[in-house]
């Protein structure tokens, strides 16, 4: 027995449930290394106090027993003690509601299979480590293969993870590569074309970086495609970039959040009236996994996500699941939406989110809803509201001082003859919200 190493003691401080069992298991170990497996039970018990520590002697000194204890006997009074002492409840709840957070697929299975342990499900323990973990993955392309794969079990869905998630790294090297290879052959292009007498050492930030919208991105991916720029009014490039004359001193300061990077996923610039806010995020499709970026308008009076049908096409026409929405503009008419797609947001902290878009056939750019605002922290509402000032008393003032006014419904100065045609049917609609002769003007202002 002296040849093997006593097992760690238990510890005075921790979690005493974990800490039970990884000590239960070495003791077993140990116990059969030393061949000691077959001793009678008042010397395997010794030797367990022996190994245990004072922790555990302390509690083992407070256990009642019925006449003369066996070895199992103990152990069952060290497990009764042990057993954590959370309702299955409460350990259920936590068991459905873990997430994979970037963790290996194999780590996240091991997590799960040592919670479902406390759950208390018994036949069913598998079936609820497959529907736990479907609700859990990062991958919504994983968790979608998996519901469309027929009599799926449990092993089967871990080889499908395993293979996703191999492929993914896979496909990560190859992306890399790809870049690579691609800025290499810029740089040699340039190179080509540099006269020799100009000193052939340039700064890689500078060569990396875009000359139309001033920031670095994939090749055929520049965020200011299609964009008007504010200083010459032209296509394709931002006021900050414009080599027109007096370009910079028309261009609007454009704001950078959250990032120095290629890290950055969003950028907010304020146009020349500044009125709208914009923001260029990166986003993924099924038909395009490669980053898109996408200009979208913050809209804080919408309730979904739109995405025009340019921006449809650029992301390479996502497959669409069939929508009942119309969608109601702000000067009342109905726009019917052509389908929901699924784009896939990667934030700067590498965590995936998915956003639902209504695609529309509109001229209008994409919107963010204040739901998704609020969800990338776009914006911020306050809470504290404050009274500027009472004007209650000026209210009654008024309506005393201007009596007649406000009282009945009032009456023309003269009669007047109103002719009706019978023949047109009577139509009902709806009250104006800008009046009709200032329609033109109103809608010339918001754009």
């Amino acid at each position: 027995m002296e040849r093997f190493l006593l097992p760690d003691p238990l510890p005075v401080s921790g979690n005493l449930p974990e800490q039970w069992l990884r000590f239960k298991k070495q003791f077993t170990q140990f116990i059969d290394a030393s061949d000691k497996a077959d001793a009678n039970a008042k010397t395997k018990t010794a030797i367990l106090l022996r190994c245990i520590g004072d922790k555990g002697n302390d509690i083992y000194d407070n256990f009642t027993f019925e006449g003369v204890p066996t070895f199992d006997d103990v152990i069952a009074k060290f497990d009764e003690f042990c057993r954590p002492r959370v309702s299955v409840f409460a350990s259920r709840h936590h068991f459905l509601t873990m997430k994979q957070n970037d963790r290996s697929i194999d780590d996240f299975i091991t997590a799960l299979k040592k919670q479902v342990r406390e759950c208390a499900f018994g036949d069913l323990r598998d079936d609820m480590v497959l529907h736990a973990l479907t609700l859990g993955l990062d991958q919504e392309r994983t968790r979608r293969r998996l519901f469309e794969t027929k009599n799926l079990d449990l092993e089967k869905a871990i080889t499908l993870c395993r293979l996703a998630e191999d492929t993914e790294g896979e496909m990560r090297k190859l992306k890399l590569n790809e870049e690579v290879q691609a800025v290499y052959k810029t740089r040699q292009k340039k190179a080509k074309r540099r006269p020799r007498s100009q000193p052939t050492h340039t700064s890689s930030n500078k060569a990396d970086k875009c000359g139309k919208c001033g920031t670095e991105h994939p090749p055929r991916q520049c965020p200011a495609f299609g964009s008007e720029c504010y200083a010459c009014k032209k296509k394709n490039h931002y006021a900050k970039c414009c080599r027109a004359p007096q370009a910079q001193s028309k261009a609007k300061r454009v704001y950078l959040v959250d990032g120095d990077s290629d890290s950055s996923i969003l950028r907010i610039q304020v146009d020349k009236e500044g009125r709208r806010l914009m923001a260029t995020i990166n986003v993924s499709s099924e038909s395009r996994s490669a980053p898109t970026a996408l200009r979208c308008q913050l809209d804080t009076a919408a309730t979904c996500n739109v995405l025009s049908v340019t921006d449809y096409r650029l992301l390479g026409s996502p497959p669409l699941r069939a929508s009942t929405s119309n969608l109601t503009m702000y000067d009342g008419s109905q726009v019917p939406s052509k389908g929901r797609c699924s784009l896939t947001l990667r934030e700067i902290d590498q965590r995936e989110e998915i956003l639902i878009f209504e695609v529309v056939k509109t001229r209008h750019a994409t919107l963010l809803s204040l739901d998704t605002c609020l969800k990338l922290d776009l914006i911020a509402v306050s809470e504290h509201v404050s009274l500027v000032e009472d004007r209650t008393n000026d209210i009654d003032a008024a309506i005393t001082e201007y009596a007649d006014v406000f009282t009945g419904l009032g009456c023309l100065p003269s009669e007047y003859n109103i002719e009706i045609d019978t023949t047109v049917a009577p139509v009902q609609n709806r009250p104006r919200k800008v009046a009709y002769a200032l329609k033109d003007e109103f809608l010339k202002k918001i754009e």
